[in-house]
């Protein structure tokens, strides 16, 4: 019922905008040791100090300078050197945040934490603070003790123009504050709980708990449909081609929207948690087997242009998130170990 509710508010034309030029679903071969990457080696770097090594999850994210950076649930480090040295860039003190936000904003030379606290986004490094206020979901009556959590910030995104993307998943209220400091928040009656969003140039992507996929331009909702997905658990990534990918958890479905207007579609036999796409355009989905246990082994799926899936186990108990850096060399964490596990084209080291 809920995304007739959103259907019944788009234009039908826009309303199946998603549905254009899809191709049929393709499917993967057989999963592979994961010394079977031709041309590659594979690095398990083990992330010392006493900041990185308190962190319960962290993600790898590429910087402007050249450099890799950490960002964990309580700072920003910055990896030296590929003994797996780092220093701490930024930390979260003063984010109060229910939700740990884990997002950093990559536009200027070094990457900056973002994090929340009631009412305000908060950008940081070591030489630069700032606080951004954005309205509250009003909508919920005053936020207190009793809805805490629901009045939340649940994710924060850059946008192109200098201002930030906002969410409050749980009120389904999406907002945009721009580089004046004029913020304006919506809500999306209709829209389950909001789990994940991707910016890809003017749009936004978000995807709900009851698996609707939706795109907003300015904060306009012009397309919406249900897609593959395991409720609670799809994801929406911006990856640098300008695309964005619909990750369906548990379904093991992976989805590819094009900025030219194409879809293409995988049906893998992983629950896909992240993805990263090197300059060739060859595509790196992270996940894990199904059914997913305590004995599921980390997979990637290597997709190259025009070719089916292609999976591997990885070398590691357990992979976080995927990045890929400016010598193509896919970063993947390994929060349970404190560490990265690098697979670098060979003299990528050098």
């Amino acid at each position: 019922m809920r995304l007739k509710s959103v259907a019944a508010s788009v234009p039908a034309a826009l309303a199946c905008t998603f549905a254009l030029a899809a191709a049929p679903p393709a499917g993967a071969g057989p999963i592979k040791h994961w010394a079977a990457f031709p041309g590659r080696e594979v690095r398990a770097l083990s992330l010392s100090g006493s900041g990185v090594g308190s962190e319960p999850r962290f993600t790898a994210v590429q910087g402007r300078d050249g450099y890799v950076y950490i960002r964990g649930q309580f700072g920003l480090y910055r990896v030296l050197d590929d003994t797996g040295r780092n220093v701490q860039i930024a930390n979260n003190s003063g984010c109060t945040g229910w939700y740990k936000l884990t997002d950093v904003d990559v536009r200027s030379t070094i990457p900056r934490a973002i994090c929340n606290s009631a009412g305000e986004i908060i950008v940081t490094s070591t030489t630069y603070r700032r606080r951004w206020p954005v309205p509250a979901p009003n909508w919920i009556g005053q936020i207190d003790a009793t809805n805490r959590v629901t009045g939340s910030l649940t994710n924060v995104l850059t946008s192109d123009d200098g201002g930030f993307w906002f969410v409050y998943g749980m009120a389904r209220g999406i907002g945009r504050v721009w580089p004046s400091g004029r913020a304006v928040l919506r809500q999306y009656p209709g829209v389950g709980a909001i789990t994940s969003i991707a910016a890809a140039g003017r749009d936004l992507y978000f995807v709900d708990d009851e698996c609707v996929l939706g795109r907003l331009r300015g904060l306009a909702l012009v397309a919406s449909y249900h897609v593959p997905c395991g409720r609670g658990d799809a994801k929406v990534v911006a990856t640098t081609d300008g695309a964005v990918w619909m990750l369906g958890g548990a379904s093991g479905s992976v989805s590819r929207y094009g900025r030219d207007g194409s879809r293409s579609s995988w049906s893998l036999g992983m629950k896909p948690t992240g993805v990263a796409v090197s300059r060739d355009g060859t595509a790196y989905v992270l996940g894990y087997q199904l059914p997913v246990s305590w004995k599921s082994h980390p997979l990637i799926a290597v997709i190259a242009p025009g070719r089916k899936a292609d999976l591997r186990v990885l070398p590691t108990l357990d992979a976080g998130s995927i990045a890929i850096d400016a010598r193509d060399r896919l970063w993947i964490s390994a929060p349970l170990a404190h560490g990265v596990t690098v697979i670098a084209p060979k003299g990528a080291w050098n």
